[in-house]
């Protein structure tokens, strides 16, 4: 449908025939894209994503060029979903209408499951994606159940950091809200609600982003080196980076012991000792050097909660298959199953149950864990 908006072009001294008379213009052709470009007075480099991006955000260029820059972006993306996750699946699927994924355990140095063939892990949210996966009959469910911020619950096990324990071992309690009265106090004056927190922490101002979503991203990209840079430079915060830093700062000082803990592991791995996980996971740097030492510490802050986080959950898999839970997949903290109608609300408790008796075995009992649970038709449901 996008395809018909696409402009005409041609080219006279092109080789071929077809080329030589006004025809749509063709996405995938670098030639002609560039050519197209070139006749509009912008010179490329190249025709790769980056660069059409940067080239849509310039105030000088026409309407018109804009507009066909964001087709073709959106043209392509959808083409190579289409090439991935529809056509690209049905090479694999069998006659039964099933894929088959392997997963190995042993596929990635971050200590996480991997599957291959198809990567069942890396499926677009997009709903129309997710949409093809169903249950096997009209008699059959899926559920799928995940484990709530389990690398940042094995985090505060680690660390022994007592703020988040706290507050994730009292379910009335919300840890973005409590992070948010921490970093910001005289913002979130105790006279607030919870409830008045969440909703003015989330509220988003011209030029400011949500602080709720702030905090979150720190929260989450704390065990993966994410920078004050690299957050002020991203499109939902655009911030200067003196404020991101600032802001970092405060958030680092909130959760002191997990700031401790993961940099002593970065040290760690730099010493060229191995980091070593209650499940037996050894994660070795042989070569550390100053060209690759800044990599070599993000992948050792992020690897003692991402193994600890996907071994919970493999275990919990394994039990669960003992006990004749028909697992259809794994996604790093999450399990997904398929099982008659009338079984559906039991077995979504019982996944729930053994994810969250396998995590608190795991952590010694120091930090409680939580899931959430969801049943559909299709994978998009859940």
């Amino acid at each position: 449908d996008l395809e018909r908006y696409l402009p005409e072009v041609c080219d006279p001294e092109a080789k071929g025939k077809h080329l030589r008379i006004p025809h749509k213009l063709n996405v995938d052709s670098p030639d002609q894209v560039s050519k197209y470009f070139r006749d509009n007075g912008v010179d490329l480099d190249n025709t790769e994503a980056d660069t059409l991006k940067a080239i849509s955000e310039i105030p000088q260029l026409p309407a018109t060029v804009r507009d066909t820059t964001k087709l073709i972006l959106d043209i392509r993306a959808i083409t190579k979903m289409d090439g991935t996750f529809v056509t690209g699946l049905r090479k694999r699927t069998t006659a039964e209408g099933t894929v088959h994924p392997s997963f190995l355990i042993h596929g990635t140095t971050s200590g996480r499951l991997s599957a291959r063939n198809p990567n069942s892990q890396n499926i677009p949210r997009a709903e129309q994606i997710k949409r093809q996966f169903i249950a096997r009959s009209e008699e059959r469910i899926l559920m799928g159940v995940d484990m709530s911020q389990a690398e940042l619950r094995v985090l505060t096990w680690l660390a022994k950091e007592e703020l988040t324990r706290d507050i994730f071992n009292d379910p009335s309690r919300d840890l973005f809200v409590e992070l948010c009265r921490s970093m910001f106090p005289t913002r979130y004056p105790p006279t607030l609600s919870d409830k008045e927190v969440k909703k003015l922490s989330s509220m988003e101002s011209p030029g400011e982003p949500s602080i709720r979503t702030l905090v979150k991203t720190f929260a989450y990209g704390i065990a993966y080196g994410r920078t004050a840079a690299g957050i002020a430079a991203d499109p939902q915060f655009n911030m200067d980076v003196r404020v991101a830093q600032q802001h970092m700062k405060v958030f680092e000082k909130t959760i002191p012991n997990i700031i401790t803990f993961i940099e002593s592991a970065a040290d760690q791995a730099c010493r060229g000792e191995a980091l070593v996980t209650p499940f037996g996971r050894h994660r070795r740097f042989f070569l550390v050097t100053p060209q690759n030492k800044h990599a070599v510490r993000n992948e050792a802050k992020s690897f003692y909660a991402q193994s600890i986080a996907s071994d919970i959950v493999l275990e919990a898999a394994c039990r669960l298959t003992e006990q004749g839970v028909f697992i259809v997949n794994l996604v790093h903290d999450a399990i997904y199953a398929d099982h008659p109608i009338d079984e559906a609300e039991e077995v979504r408790d019982l996944i729930s149950k053994t994810m969250i008796q396998v995590g608190e075995e795991v952590t010694e009992g120091y930090v409680r864990f939580a899931t959430d649970g969801k049943i559909g038709r299709s994978w998009d449901m859940v």
